[in-house]
């Protein structure tokens, strides 16, 4: 008895035919502020301030399961932190970098 095959025919458990990959998002936040209030909550925004070689965010997307060699971003402050969404430069529409819901 497979009991993973028995999951796949009730639909417990989706074989890969069945997945729709939308969007891939490295990063969805609301807007910026939520995205920079998440990370200082989480770090601190003085963790940076002097810090040799230290960097706010870096953000990478990428791999051969999603179809794209992928890229990446380093955002050395605060007010570097885009405002708006940033798309992956593979140039597929459904990759981004960074995904905002309200732009």
């Amino acid at each position: 008895m497979d009991i993973t095959k028995e999951a796949q025919e009730a639909g417990i458990i989706l074989i890969p035919e069945d997945i729709k990959i939308e969007m891939i998002c490295a990063i969805k936040a609301t807007n910026r502020q939520g995205l920079v209030d998440k990370i200082n909550t989480l770090v601190g925004s003085d963790w940076f301030d002097g810090k040799e070689g230290a960097v706010y965010l870096r953000v990478e997307l990428g791999g051969e399961q999603l179809g794209c060699e992928g890229c990446s971003a380093d955002y050395a402050t605060e007010a570097d932190v885009p405002e708006h969404s940033v798309p992956c430069t593979c140039g597929n529409p459904n990759h981004w970098l960074i995904k905002y819901d309200e732009e």
